[in-house]
């Protein structure tokens, strides 16, 4: 199956969906004990979904800014 470059639209709506799987999981973890297992999964989540998107933008920190609304996703 042939494959094309991500597009700029394409990475834009994948950073979008990375955020909001980041931002369930951040919430997720909130309610759970600091030791629970669930916890340290989310924890894990959100390391993984980081590392993407710093591949993706070049900034393992660009989701966890205060604001990213504010941001030009790309």
């Amino acid at each position: 199956m042939p494959t094309r470059p991500m597009s700029f639209s394409d990475r834009q709506f994948f950073i979008q969906c990375l955020a909001e799987a980041r931002n369930l999981s951040v919430a997720c973890e909130s309610g759970e004990q600091h030791d629970s297992e669930l916890r340290k999964k989310c924890e894990k989540l959100n390391l993984a979904i980081d590392a993407v998107v710093g591949e993706l933008v070049g900034d393992e920190g660009y989701l966890r800014l205060k604001d990213i609304s504010s941001r030009s996703w790309g």
